[in-house]
């Protein structure tokens, strides 16, 4: 059997019309009706969206240069936010550096994109001088620019670069914004490292709702996590699904904090059924969706939603249904449809 072309248009039928934005003018838009709502929060401070936006300002006005890159060492700190959008509001785009990888990755990460400028701890330091453009900025268009360039180890153990845009990358918040119903009385835990693009939802998508982000200072320190969960009004849980799992295996919740939670994400890797059951037991008020995707395509492009009703209508948790703006197709090694039942390979379409 071949999907039809009605099942295919229907399955991919996914467009949406969403306003073009770039990802600072979220902050801005959050200072006009939150100005003194909690934007971000860790262990030792905290700033409203006027103080983050004042002090972003205050760092962009040291930049000599816009369309370049500008690396981050992506410490888990507001300072670090404050930079992220600084390297926006002064048009420019950000490339984060692990803190904690070895020198010669820091170095060729450097070496690849060219950066401009780095930003390690309060310090912004000019690398060289020289404009650089890659060769696909030209071609944007409607005012779309350049937002980050994410770093994996790839096929071959080099670092790989992954560009994106602050168009592709709204398209997905928008959509989070409206399936998951965030709005400014949300928590963000930001568990995920600044260098992995789960991050950009937890940061930018606080800034769109004008909720508050959470940072917690190591994602492996389950105890610390759950203190932040206890005591601040967490609601939005987002991280790949062994972090959740082990999570759940060390920590007990109080019915407050398990309640309080609205939406539990999992991506990155295959969510098993015991821990889609688990979070569901766990927290019963909460939305519980697995998603996955290429980071090309920003973030994500495909979700599916766990509920008590649909978990054991599978041997396993189905990949799901592409998001706003995006498409997937399974297909043969002609590239031509697969027939159903099997094996094939996803092709994704992001068209934001």
């Amino acid at each position: 059997m071949i999907y039809t072309n009605d099942y295919l248009d229907a399955y991919n039928g996914t467009h949406a019309e969403f306003p073009k934005k770039k990802l600072h003018e979220l902050l801005v838009d959050a200072v006009r009706i939150y100005e003194q709502h909690i934007a971000i929060q860790d262990a030792d401070d905290q700033l409203t969206y006027g103080e983050l936006l004042e002090a972003s300002v205050s760092l962009a006005e040291q930049f000599d240069a816009t369309g370049q890159p500008v690396a981050v060492m992506a410490h888990r700190s507001i300072s670090t936010i404050t930079q992220l959008y600084a390297v926006f509001l002064s048009g420019n785009y950000y490339i984060p550096i692990d803190p904690s990888a070895p020198p010669s990755r820091k170095q060729q990460i450097l070496d690849k994109t060219e950066a401009r400028y780095l930003f390690d701890g309060g310090e912004l330091t000019v690398l060289h001088g020289r404009d650089v453009k890659l060769p696909f900025q030209e071609k944007m268009s409607d005012g779309d620019q350049l937002a980050y360039i994410m770093f994996t180890s790839g096929s071959t153990g080099e670092p790989k670069g992954v560009v994106e845009s602050h168009y592709q990358v709204y398209n997905t918040l928008m959509d989070m914004k409206e399936r998951m119903q965030l709005t400014q009385y949300d928590g963000f835990l930001c568990l995920a490292s600044l260098c992995f693009d789960l991050s950009v939802f937890d940061v930018f998508g606080a800034a769109l709702t004008g909720g508050t982000l959470h940072l917690v200072k190591d994602q492996r320190d389950f105890a610390d996590i759950g203190r932040v969960i206890e005591n601040r009004h967490v609601t939005i849980w987002n991280s790949v699904p062994s972090v959740m799992d082990y999570f759940l295996r060390e920590i007990k919740l109080s019915e407050r904090a398990k309640n309080n939670m609205r939406v539990c994400l999992m991506s990155g890797d295959f969510v098993s059924k015991d821990l889609a059951q688990t979070t569901l037991d766990t927290f019963g008020k909460a939305g519980v969706y697995s998603l996955g995707g290429a980071t090309e395509c920003s973030i994500w492009s495909i979700l599916y939603n766990i509920t008590p009703n649909n978990i054991n209508n599978h041997s396993f948790i189905p990949y799901g249904y592409p998001m706003a703006n995006q498409s997937i197709w399974i297909l043969n090694h002609r590239m031509d449809y697969a027939l159903t039942e099997k094996k094939g390979r996803s092709l994704l379409e992001a068209t934001a």
